[in-house]
């Protein structure tokens, strides 16, 4: 996996590379953006509880996002607490907004099943990493039975590793991460889901170089709807461009235009 996970990297510096040479965006070499911006979800953790969720919830929203993301911690210490969750992230959200969320891989199949159907009744978006990384089986069986979307695959570098997932239909929405994968195992894994009836988006949670890595990548899909867009307001994630890759007041993130990557290193940083 780190070998896959190098080889990705150094595929993404050449992609760059070439689009810099020949004064051309990435997207334009991987055949054209058919998206010049996604609607954009605000990507965070959960809070303690109910009430801390809900009050993220506005929050994001109230900076225009009308997507949020809730994951991880504490989601699965209990039932009655993941339910709390799930309620207060769509009380902070709003009727209308999108509510989504990522369990971090807590429970067995037959517990995301039970929980896939509880969540319903506040029309999540989709239900992310129920089960192991790893559980290709448990994915399977789950995806034939949620009444709920099921999202997974942002551990899975390179095509390889994505090829049973998508032979077996295992998810309905496949998250591919451009810094596991690079543009061009990336692009063959979105073909193969598409093809086999799924939709893609993009995982990132680090830099605005795979955030702008996963916008062009992204834009060439037939099937992108939603962009993950991390809201944590760290060094590593705002400052390592000068360019600001993020989205903006209307919620809505727009793909770059300019050579390669469309960003340039804040090397002082």
């Amino acid at each position: 996996m780190l070998g896959i996970t190098a080889m990705a990297g150094i595929d993404l510096a050449l992609w760059d590379l070439k689009g810099k040479h020949l004064n051309l965006p990435i997207h334009t070499l991987l055949g054209g953006k058919r998206h010049d911006r996604f609607r954009a979800y605000a990507s965070i953790l959960f809070g303690k509880d109910g009430a801390e969720t809900a009050d993220i919830g506005r929050k994001w929203t109230e900076a225009g996002y009308t997507a949020v993301k809730f994951g991880w911690e504490p989601m699965g210490e209990s039932e009655k607490l993941d339910m709390e969750l799930v309620a207060g992230a769509r009380e902070g959200v709003g009727p209308d907004g999108d509510v989504l969320v990522d369990a971090g891989c807590v429970w067995d199949a037959r517990t995301a099943l039970q929980r896939a159907h509880s969540f319903n009744e506040y029309k999540i978006g989709w239900l992310e990493e129920p089960l192991n990384q790893d559980d290709l089986d448990g994915y399977v069986w789950l995806r034939d039975r949620s009444p709920v979307p099921i999202a997974a695959g942002e551990g899975e570098c390179g095509r390889h590793a994505f090829a049973p997932w998508v032979q077996r239909r295992a998810l309905d929405i496949y998250q591919i991460d451009l810094a596991r994968c690079g543009f061009t195992d990336a692009m063959h894994t979105r073909r193969c889901v598409e093809d086999a009836g799924g939709r893609v988006v993009n995982h990132c949670y680090k830099t605005p170089i795979s955030v702008a890595a996963c916008l062009h990548w992204l834009s060439t899909a037939n099937s992108a709807f939603l962009f993950e867009d991390c809201v944590d307001d760290s060094p590593l994630r705002n400052a390592l461009t000068h360019e600001r890759v993020q989205a903006e007041k209307d919620g809505y993130i727009t793909v770059p235009d300019g050579p390669g990557l469309g960003v340039t290193l804040n090397e002082e940083l």
